[in-house]
């Protein structure tokens, strides 16, 4: 992995915006995509933990990732689900804002959650992922110290959110178009295992094949009633 430039003025921001953009261009898969949004920004504004949440339009969680101790935590959304409840995630995302919190002992937007208990967390960032005026995430960035992060801390974590925002509409873009044609082909399948009979009872052990294999279930039954 190449080394990320200091943004310690304009143009090194600008070059690490640069990079950032590029390097999440190249990631099409949406999980794969968390964790490197996740390890790239916690890297750029020097944050020691770190979390991103992605929500759908109903505002349910579906995706997620944690940085704890610099250890990628995958597939976190229901540990994650909580800070949206309440706490600084949940405000930064209803309110389509970034928040900076020089020190959560004195913020009330500030709630300590279970990946972070036991860390003294007295520094922190919050940025909405916006696309197209929908909230698609948020980024929280945590560090031990208070007043760690600054107004440029601020400014840059925003301008990441926002090329993550894009690069997280065109995975899920792509992830959805895989999923319909997926399920285009599971109907046609369907149909020409149905249509290869006209046996009532074997159409029926047929059709239940077809729901457990495509609709992954454990168990199903069919039954008919006599009109």
């Amino acid at each position: 992995m190449t080394s990320l430039p200091s943004p310690a003025d304009e143009t090194s921001r600008l070059q690490l915006l640069y990079h950032i953009s590029r390097e999440l261009s190249g990631h099409l898969e949406l999980n794969e995509l968390v964790g490197r949004i996740l390890r790239l920004t916690t890297e750029s504004v020097g944050a020691e933990n770190s979390s991103l949440i992605l929500v759908n339009e109903d505002g349910a969680v579906y995706e997620g990732a944690l940085i704890v101790n610099a250890v990628l935590v995958p597939d976190a959304s229901a540990q994650l689900s909580r800070q949206l409840e309440r706490g600084l995630a949940g405000w930064s995302l209803r309110h389509q804002r970034t928040a900076l919190v020089i020190n959560t002992a004195t913020d009330s937007r500030w709630q300590r959650s279970g990946a972070t208990r036991g860390l003294e967390a007295k520094s922190a960032l919050a940025a909405p992922l916006l696309y197209a005026g929908r909230s698609l995430g948020v980024l929280t960035l945590v560090h031990a110290v208070p007043e760690h992060f600054g107004s440029s801390d601020e400014e840059l974590a925003t301008a990441i959110a926002e090329q993550a925002a894009i690069a997280v509409e065109n995975a899920r873009l792509l992830r959805e178009s895989r999923e319909q044609t997926q399920t285009v082909r599971n109907l046609l399948e369907t149909a020409q295992v149905l249509s290869s009979t006209l046996d009532p009872n074997k159409l029926l052990r047929l059709l239940l094949n077809q729901a457990q294999k495509h609709l992954r279930l454990e168990a199903a039954s069919i039954a008919l009633i006599d009109h």
